[in-house]
This record gives C-alpha cells, structure tokens and sequence, in this order.
C-alpha cells in the first residue's frame, strides 16, 4: 500500500512540474516575442516651430501636429520655448 501511495505522489509531483516547465516555456516565449512591448518615444511639440501662443506664431497649427501623431503611455513631450515662458 505505501509503495502504490508513493507512486501516486511521484506521478503527481511529475505533473507538477510538467506544467511549471510549460509555464515557464509560455512565459519565455512571451517575453522573447516582445508581445505588447513598445518603447517610449519622445515628441517635441510643434516640431522644429516650438511651442509658443498664437500671439508670437499664428502659423504654427497644434491640432494639425496633433492629429499626425500616434501617442501612447510612457512617451514624452517636450515643449521648446524662448526664455519668457
């Protein structure tokens, strides 16, 4: 009786880490693969124009700028202006 109870618990251990290994095996995978994983990008507002009111450069159209861009959480704005703001 203890020798089948022993087997048991050998064929289960063994389960065990068969799944762990397969787990392990997709989590690899998901990491080699890149999955969702984007990096960060910077945008300086307004492009090479900067970023001023419409009083100093009416020509300059953020919502255009805007529109052409893909955001995503993580990147950053920079916003470059003269030395009075």
């Amino acid at each position: 009786l203890r020798w089948v109870c022993d087997q048991k618990l050998k064929m289960r251990m063994q389960g065990i880490n068969l799944m762990a290994l397969g787990l392990w095996a997709i989590f690899t995978l998901v990491l080699m693969s890149g999955a969702g994983v984007e990096a960060y990008e910077n945008y300086t507002v307004g492009d090479k124009l900067g970023w001023y009111d419409n009083i100093m450069k009416p020509t300059v159209n953020y919502a255009k700028w805007a529109a052409g861009k893909n955001f995503s959480l993580g990147d950053f704005l920079i916003f470059n202006t003269d030395t009075n703001h």
